[in-house]
């Protein structure tokens, strides 16, 4: 329970907003900027993000969002050093909020190797698919995916542990998938929001606070968190009276 006093404007802010994330957030976009300006990672890690395109900023799901065309709006989260703290190989937490306009093979979040197909990140399929997605060549992939609707706010996550990887969508379980031994283990660590590859793959929606963790997050943190962010995680009393 917490109780929340006010009315002395003499009082100090006592807000940190690096030391709120754990040691495994090593990358939080809250994407609350406009234009061009750089897209701030709240962490200590400093992956600050720069916008290409036309990327815009929007009311979003929590407070501003970045709005994409689809056509060449994205965001470059730079870094292709395996000491990048975005260096995550087969332990990690993927999670952002989007809204889809456009029924269409669309990248929201990827994390690529050293070659245009390797990677692995959240994205849009066909037929209104929503998917989380690994793959080593440009054949030998494995996902596990879930419909959705257009025209809808979600939150997504997908989670990689060893050979396990998981989906969740509004902080409940999907599905998962035991890959074996069908994928080799990568340093991915070149990330883009709103794309893929070099000029494919364009998202049209909007995206929201993108979180990348090195460590498989719980189910119960998951659900937590879309509670967190969806504002349905606290119940608020009514406003006592000094005594």
């Amino acid at each position: 329970m917490f109780y929340v006093y006010y009315g002395n404007s003499s009082a100090t802010d006592g807000a940190n907003s690096t030391d709120v994330w754990d040691s495994h957030y090593k990358g939080v976009w809250h994407l609350n900027e406009t234009g061009t300006d750089t897209r701030k990672d709240s962490t200590s890690n400093g992956n600050n993000g720069i916008a290409s395109g036309g990327v815009a900023g929007t009311g979003g799901k929590i407070g501003g969002a970045n709005s994409f065309d689809g056509s060449d709006d994205y965001i470059d989260l730079g870094s292709n050093e395996k000491a990048s703290p975005l260096a995550i190989q087969d332990k990690g937490t993927w999670s952002v909020w989007f809204y889809n306009r456009e029924d269409k093979h669309a990248s929201i979040l990827a994390q690529r190797y050293d070659k245009p197909y390797h990677g692995r990140g959240v994205g849009i399929g066909s037929t209104s698919i929503v998917r989380f997605w690994t793959r080593d060549s440009d054949t030998n992939w494995e996902e596990v995916n879930t419909q959705y609707n257009l025209n809808q706010w979600y939150y997504i996550v997908g989670i990689q542990n060893g050979n396990i990887i998981k989906l969740y969508l509004n902080g409940q379980y999907v599905d998962s998938l035991d890959m074996g031994s069908n994928l080799s283990s990568r340093y991915y660590s070149y990330y883009t929001i709103g794309k893929y590859t070099d000029d494919d793959y364009y998202f049209n929606g909007l995206i929201d606070e993108v979180r990348i963790s090195d460590t498989a997050r719980s189910p119960a943190w998951i659900k937590a968190s879309y509670n967190s962010e969806n504002d349905t995680l606290l119940t608020y009393g009514a406003m006592e009276s000094v005594r």
